[in-house]
């Protein structure tokens, strides 16, 4: 009996560390307002975000807005949207916003939204960074063909005109849903550098360096 309550002890124990540690943990939230066919955007998301994911994802909870510099309006349950860079973006706006809803790793968000960044969103190109990142295609076409894929990037533009400051350029970058100039600034350039400057205790990874590749 002596020996039943002694390991029941120990494992209670062991959880209320394990979930202090978890509660704990070094996790920095970085938002990023963007619009899908920003040529900023696109080059921020695939040259800083993707490799410094790569070498520091474990620390971060990716927070990404696709919405941008755009309008929407509902009328009778009905929305009609206006993009900065045309009907197109506001479709490819949808796919983001889907996308977000239905890929809950983050591996998979930043890999499978970094590979749409590259090729420019083409729809051929589609079912390619699908395949890549082994995502299910046919829930986010569903989705940002119907009301479902509306309301998602409606509540993206909410979120959007709403934050403060005003989001006045994509890509906005957001350190724990406070945003600073010199965050910004320094983000838009060397993202890896900005966010080690945030985490303490600063991880052995931040001594890497990132090598970009041109794409």
């Amino acid at each position: 009996m002596g020996t039943i309550s002694l390991s029941f002890f120990v494992g209670v124990l062991s959880l209320l560390v394990c979930t202090a540690t978890a509660q704990g943990g070094n996790v920095l939230k970085v938002t990023i307002f963007y619009e899908s066919k920003c040529s900023d955007s696109m080059s921020f998301i695939t040259e800083q975000l993707k490799p410094t994911f790569e070498k520091v994802g474990q620390y971060l909870k990716i927070d990404l807005v696709p919405y941008g510099n755009a309008e929407h309006k509902v009328s009778n349950g009905t929305y009609t949207f206006t993009c900065q860079h045309g009907p197109d973006e506001c479709r490819y706006n949808k796919i983001h916003s889907c996308a977000l809803k239905y890929i809950t790793d983050q591996n998979q968000v930043v890999d499978f939204i970094s590979c749409l960044m590259v090729l420019k969103n083409e729809d051929k190109v589609l079912n390619e960074c699908a395949k890549k990142s082994n995502v299910n295609l046919a829930k986010i076409n569903s989705c940002s063909s119907s009301h479902e894929g509306d309301a998602l990037l409606a509540a993206n533009g909410d979120r959007t005109h709403s934050f403060k400051p005003k989001v006045k350029w994509v890509p906005t970058i957001v350190f724990n849903d406070k945003y600073d100039d010199d965050d910004q600034q320094l983000a838009e350039t060397n993202l890896l550098e900005a966010i080690c400057k945030k985490l303490e205790p600063k991880p052995n990874e931040c001594d890497m360096k990132i090598s970009v590749i041109h794409i």
